[in-house]
């Protein structure tokens, strides 16, 4: 009997932590022409160069059928940014990834969670292509820095991140 009460009250607390999902919340899509030709924060934009190694760079690719791929880099020889979208045939975002490195090597661990996002497209890809494609984003991230020495306190705080990307023809 006591076995089955400790299995009752433990399965609820199972299910509650394994449907946590920390892009749970993020919004579609939206079509703008208008907001397109904005540009604000890095602008990344696509070439074919394998070489990449300074300034800012975008692929904008289909992963698969359903799901469209934007990867914006940003590199400037002391930090590095990395931001990847992953957008489905209904413009929802189902995966949003930042990620930041400096050269600066203090045993410093840095943890970031997307809490809001906003991204913009001129067009549908999925109903347009590829082709001249333009859009940016805006996101608040939390950033947790926790420092290797025990005696230091984590520090917590957000960051606005704002950019533009486009791929041409030309």
């Amino acid at each position: 009997m006591r076995k089955k009460i400790v299995f009752i009250m433990i399965i609820p607390f199972l299910l509650i932590n394994c449907s946590k999902n920390k892009n749970k919340d993020l919004p579609k899509v939206e079509i703008s022409k208008e907001k397109s030709l904005e540009n604000r924060g890095a602008i990344y934009r696509c070439n074919n160069r394998e070489d990449f190694d300074f300034g800012e760079k975008a692929e904008i690719n289909f992963a698969n059928d359903s799901i469209l791929k934007i990867k914006n880099y940003s590199n400037s020889g002391y930090e590095t940014h990395q931001i990847e979208i992953l957008i489905n045939k209904k413009l929802e975002i189902v995966k949003m990834d930042y990620s930041y490195s400096d050269d600066v090597e203090d045993g410093t661990k840095s943890y970031y969670d997307i809490e809001k996002a906003n991204v913009y497209l001129n067009k549908d890809p999925y109903k347009g292509g590829l082709e001249n494609i333009r859009g940016g984003f805006l996101l608040d991230v939390k950033v947790v820095d926790k420092p290797s020495e025990f005696y230091k306190r984590s520090k917590t705080y957000h960051k606005k991140i704002e950019g533009t990307f486009e791929c041409s023809s030309n």
